[in-house]
């Protein structure tokens, strides 16, 4: 199994909203070898599959005391360098979603032994026969789509000479009716300022929304549960700005 996400449009941040949201949808892959296989059972197990998703909004802020040589990355970043990086994550709202529609993509029958017949729409649980062979493929695609929202105070993507802002989606899928590992994905979104038709008359400054984490995007898959936990204990407490 295997699950990939495009980048969602960027989220414009307009007045007069306390939250703005955009589309994120997530191919989910399952390839398997389908013989001596009950495709029809088998495809009642992917019908059966769902995930619980917990996404977050990561806020990478790069500051440096001398000017960037390129977009700043983590790269860039040594223990003696100019350049640093302040990391924080923001809690989305969680969301279930189950993958009852499943659709028949291809197959990969051994050259040696020629073409084998396929299976037909899983979604119309159809089962052709199959003429014998060695090894027979088959891939099955499904598709989760949901919404995210953000608060609107989030400060836009920007980069200058010594500072920049930049986001991503951390999203943490816990599989249901199957075993298999967790999946996190991270997908990189883009926030922007609308327009301003009217006179300033508040120049006071935004508050950031997010809450502090310290954890690096280089560590293992622990280190975003423990991201979401350490959020999750500090629902009832307001975040801490961003100085």
């Amino acid at each position: 199994m295997s699950l990939t996400a495009a980048e969602p449009a960027p989220i414009l941040m307009g007045e007069g909203h306390t939250s703005e949201s955009t589309e994120i949808a997530i191919r989910v892959s399952v390839t398997r070898s389908i013989n001596n296989v009950d495709t029809r059972e088998f495809v009642m197990l992917l019908q059966r599959i769902g995930f619980r998703i917990v996404p977050g909004l990561r806020a990478k802020t790069f500051y440096s005391t001398q000017p960037f040589p390129k977009l700043p990355v983590q790269a860039l970043l040594t223990v003696d360098g100019p350049h640093r990086l302040h990391d924080q994550i923001l809690k989305l709202e969680q969301t279930s979603r189950p993958l009852t529609s499943w659709r028949f993509v291809e197959t990969d029958a051994d050259p040696l032994t020629g073409k084998c017949d396929i299976p037909g729409s899983t979604s119309e649980h159809k089962v052709h026969p199959m003429r014998e062979c060695q090894s027979l493929l088959a891939e099955w695609q499904s598709e989760i789509s949901f919404t995210i929202k953000v608060p609107n105070d989030v400060t836009p993507t920007f980069c200058s000479a010594t500072a920049s802002r930049q986001y991503s989606l951390i999203i943490l899928l816990k599989a249901t009716g199957v075993h298999v590992d967790d999946f996190v994905l991270e997908v990189p979104v883009q926030f922007v300022s609308a327009p301003i038709h009217s006179s300033l008359t508040d120049l006071s400054e935004p508050v950031d929304c997010f809450s502090e984490v310290s954890e690096e995007n280089t560590r293992p898959l622990q280190c975003y549960q423990n991201m979401f936990e350490m959020v999750s204990e500090n629902d009832n407490e307001p975040p801490p700005k961003y100085m």
